[in-house]
């Protein structure tokens, strides 16, 4: 199971990201599984609220570069067609957490880089244990163009900090 789900409070749902051994990194089956967990819980007349965390010593890692699983995009097909649909999958399973009619809490603990910071930005809340550090490399991955909307999500988080209203 690349996703735990749990309820750690009454009314509060809990997802785990559940790839420890690779700091939690994305891949087709944990995208989809995470967007299958996410629509359950909207659907949940009884979950209040939604927190988003991973096993292990991270939060999430981003896009498994080694093993992503989208071979099912490129399979037969034209790669710019099949990369743009993968990219369109991994923001689809993102925006479910945009998306969600819960407020989303990402309980951040280790790192969250790349697609990991972009799912924590993407919560209504984030609360960041000691062990928390954050990073946006898709620059350094040639990924400028492929940054699950990162640029817009920083400057807007880091507005708000330290607001209530």
């Amino acid at each position: 199971m690349n996703i735990l789900v749990d309820h750690p409070r009454p009314h509060v749902r809990r997802i785990t990201l559940n790839r420890p051994d690779s700091m939690n990194a994305f891949t087709l089956d944990l995208l989809a599984e995470f967007t299958d967990a996410v629509t359950e819980a909207n659907r949940d007349r009884d979950c209040r609220a939604l927190v988003v965390t991973g096993a292990g010593r991270g939060f999430c890692a981003g896009v498994d570069l080694k093993t992503p699983g989208f071979e099912p995009f490129l399979d037969d097909r034209d790669p710019i067609e099949g990369r743009t649909e993968w990219g369109e999958f991994v923001t689809a399973a993102l925006m479910s957490v945009r998306n969600s009619s819960l407020p989303v809490i990402a309980a951040v603990n280790g790192i969250a880089v790349g697609g990991g910071l972009s799912l924590a930005l993407l919560a209504d809340i984030r609360v960041a244990g000691a062990s928390a550090r954050f990073a946006d490399a898709y620059i350094r991955n040639g990924l400028s163009g492929c940054e699950l909307g990162t640029s817009f999500l920083l400057p807007a988080s880091s507005a708000t900090v330290g607001r209530w209203s």
